[in-house]
């Protein structure tokens, strides 16, 4: 969740903006996004599934912080496009 997430969405009123964030994320209710949180640090994320497949994922300002193996943060990402 970022400003970035806030301008997406002004800049694409009808689409469904969905977050997926680190697990101490929470949203203030009146954000029109659903949130999903995730540990992408986990020994468990090959069995993490979130219960939506996407259409585009947006994975901006995240992979020089990571602190996970790229390519299995890679795959969970691509698992869940559409």
């Amino acid at each position: 969740m970022s400003i970035n997430t806030v301008i997406l969405q002004h800049l694409f009123p009808s689409a469904r903006v969905i977050v997926v964030d680190r697990a101490d994320v929470t949203l203030n209710p009146n954000q029109p996004f659903d949130l999903f949180n995730v540990d992408l640090t986990s020994p468990d994320l090959d069995n993490v599934v979130l219960p939506n497949k996407f259409d585009l994922i947006l994975f901006a300002e995240v992979l020089e912080h990571l602190l996970a193996n790229p390519v299995r943060v890679l795959n969970f990402l691509i698992r869940h496009l559409n």
